[in-house]
């Protein structure tokens, strides 16, 4: 018997960690999933089965907005926690992605927009992180934006937010945030 794993939860690159699929294989077509929560604090030993629940339904941004602040705060920390695990540096805390998947739902709702509602939280949050030069994998910024988002989603956002691409043109730097501390 050996174990195969599967990775679910969140797109952070090479590794998705929070929750994996854990499969018994005893023979040839004899599979046993297991699964196992890898919980890497104490606050995730509080939302270990509504970590379960997300994982197995890709929590949506329409979950999201039946969840209490201090759950979403929580759930977005770990995150947070999982990306730096994985090597990448976030700046902005965790109650400033809480307040733009809030307002990314808002719009969702006022365009009426049921489709953007069923999107990944995951996905919502690493965009977001992407898009305000806040994911810092230490590769180029733009290539990175490129490489997550598609060149066709890329050449999108250039046209609606002329800004912010123009700080991933320029690897996130600009004379504003060279002189202004991190948050």
């Amino acid at each position: 018997m050996f174990y195969e794993w599967s990775s679910l939860f969140w797109p952070l690159g090479s590794t998705e960690v929070l929750v994996q699929t854990k499969t018994a294989i005893y023979g040839v077509g004899v599979k046993k999933p297991i699964r196992m929560m890898l919980v890497t604090s104490i606050a995730a030993v509080l939302l270990a089965s509504a970590i379960q629940t997300l994982a197995e339904t890709a929590f949506s941004l329409e979950a999201w907005m039946s969840k209490d602040p201090e759950f979403k705060l929580g759930l977005v920390q770990q995150w947070i926690a999982v990306a730096k695990d994985d090597g990448v540096t976030i700046r902005l805390p965790a109650a400033y992605y809480v307040v733009e998947i809030d307002s990314l739902i808002s719009n969702s709702i006022a365009n009426d927009d049921v489709e953007g509602l069923k999107e990944s939280l995951g996905v919502s949050l690493k965009t977001i992180a992407i898009m305000d030069c806040d994911w810092d994998d230490g590769t180029n910024r733009l290539q990175a934006a490129a490489a997550y988002l598609g060149e066709e989603n890329l050449v999108a956002i250039r046209e609606i937010y002329p800004d912010k691409y123009a700080l991933l043109e320029n690897d996130c730097e600009s004379e504003e945030s060279a002189n202004s501390p991190s948050i």
